[in-house]
């Protein structure tokens, strides 16, 4: 009899084809601005690494993270004018024997057919990732730069060995799945085994734990505290959490089952995510509302419905802040499938027209001129250049007015 691990391939569920098409589209969007990168350094090598790859293809022929990412490099190698890569990897580690024997036949297959992924060098093999900790960390430490994808079954990680992979490569993105519905389950049982699991998860103390458990926070919001307290001091510029559902009986459910974490230092690969996020979230056949759930403040949980006046709070708070300040806020959020409008989500394209609709009102205003469009004389608007990089957020300054012409 298959054990549920087995199962999960067998047929690709809907919410599995979302986080798919997340890590599809932030990874192209990685390697395209790592590429342009890697033009300024001799033999550049980029490192995608799946730590729980599982066979590569579900049962009804459609492709897992591992083939995805063999996708992508092999598009690059096909589509990319210039390619400043010397060489492309992928590391592929799946704890399952049977699996990853599935697995090596299916990136065969693959090889045979196509000359170009037979230009990437893929690395598989069977066992928990954690005991090739030091073979991975060599791996990366010669690469440039590279995309690290955690997708464990349930609650099987350890934040604190994820996070030693990923400490002194500053070029890496990294993409955790995070089960929230499972957490919350093992968080409200009293045993020592559960308290333990939590601990070795998220990489906190057991009375960081204990006081969580013993406030008046749902399990929900525990979980998103420790979440929270366990990346505190990763050396990203942006963590970015998004919530998807879960399918049940063939269908999408309208519920935060899922976190999907993004820790990345490019605003870029930031700004592909969300507006994949957004874009799949546009396509929900159903919105309760326009309302998108944030974090906290202290112990409180709040709701934000509009991004222009969660920007003016902000800003609000603040003499003058800049651009880039505002984004780090704005993104170390988590976003609610059950709730948040897609046009919330803050990518480049809803804060700009967020940004440049508080402008004409005169509710903000722009302190640097250099990213304003000349061709508004009458009225400051904010170009897409602006967005561009995080030098370029860094020179934009907001000031709040209060005054409004509403």
């Amino acid at each position: 009899m298959k054990n549920i691990e087995s199962k999960h391939f067998e047929i690709q569920n809907k919410h599995t084809e979302l986080k798919h098409n997340l890590l599809q589209n932030t990874l192209n969007t990685a390697v395209g601005i790592a590429n342009h990168f890697a033009g300024q350094i001799p033999s550049a090598t980029y490192t995608f690494v799946d730590l729980f790859a599982g066979k590569g293809m579900f049962d009804d022929g459609t492709k897992g993270s591992p083939v995805i990412a063999l996708d992508v490099l092999s598009n690059y190698l096909k589509s990319s004018l210039i390619k400043n890569f010397k060489q492309l990897k992928i590391i592929a580690i799946e704890k399952d024997e049977n699996n990853q024997s599935e697995l090596e036949q299916n990136i065969e297959n693959i090889m045979k057919s196509d000359d170009v992924a037979n230009q990437i060098l893929f690395l598989t093999t069977n066992g928990d990732w954690q005991h090739y900790s030091s073979t991975i960390k060599s791996h990366l430490k010669t690469s440039n730069s590279g995309f690290i994808f955690a997708d464990p079954f349930s609650t099987q990680l350890n934040m604190q060995n994820l996070k030693s992979l990923f400490k002194n490569v500053k070029y890496h993105d990294v993409l955790i799945l995070i089960n929230n519905n499972a957490l919350e389950r093992v968080l409200g049982l009293s045993d020592a085994k559960s308290l333990n699991t939590i601990c070795e998860y998220f990489d906190v103390d057991k009375d960081f734990v204990l006081k969580l458990k013993e406030s008046n926070l749902s399990n929900a919001a525990a979980i998103r505290h420790l979440i929270k307290k366990s990346l505190e001091n990763v050396d990203k510029d942006y963590v970015i959490n998004i919530a998807l559902p879960r399918t049940r009986n063939g269908k999408i459910e309208n519920g935060d089952r899922f976190y999907l974490c993004l820790l990345t230092g490019s605003v870029g690969v930031s700004d592909a995510y969300l507006k994949t996020y957004a874009e799949i979230k546009g396509n929900k056949e159903i919105q309760n509302n326009n309302g998108q759930t944030s974090l906290f403040q202290g112990n409180v949980e709040y709701e934000y419905f509009n991004l222009c006046e969660t920007i003016k709070a902000i800003t609000k708070r603040n003499e003058i802040i800049s651009l880039y300040e505002l984004i780090s806020i704005l993104y170390d959020d988590f976003f609610s499938w059950k709730n948040a409008n897609s046009k919330e989500i803050p990518t480049s394209i809803n804060l700009r027209t967020s940004l440049n609709i508080l402008l004409e009102n005169k509710e903000l205003d722009v302190s640097s001129n250099d990213f304003i469009d000349k061709r508004c004389k009458l009225k400051k608007k904010l170009t897409t250049e602006a967005f561009s990089s995080k030098s370029n957020l860094s020179k934009v300054n907001l000031v709040y007015t209060g005054s409004s012409f509403h």
